[in-house]
């Protein structure tokens, strides 16, 4: 059974760009994966966030609250 959802996790420094690297080569790869960023830091993403979702990220999240529901929420879906 191949993975539906999958999530990247990325630590300054250049989280964002090395995510949005893995998310667009995983994207190409398997168009069908569900693709759910988590940044941790405590900065603004409203930059990043928008070129890490032009890269193939369905989701981005800073915090693990975040990333627990919409791996919950996508793998439901996914999966119903």
């Amino acid at each position: 059974k191949p993975c539906a959802v999958i999530c990247i996790s990325a630590v300054p420094p250049h989280a964002a760009s090395h995510a949005a690297y893995l998310a667009r080569r995983l994207k190409k790869a398997f168009p069908e994966l569900r693709i759910v960023v988590a940044l941790w830091t405590s900065e603004s993403i409203a930059r990043s966030k928008p070129r890490l979702l032009a890269a193939g990220a369905d989701e981005v999240v800073t915090h693990i609250d975040q990333a627990v529901a919409e791996l919950r929420q996508r793998a439901l879906t996914t999966h119903n």
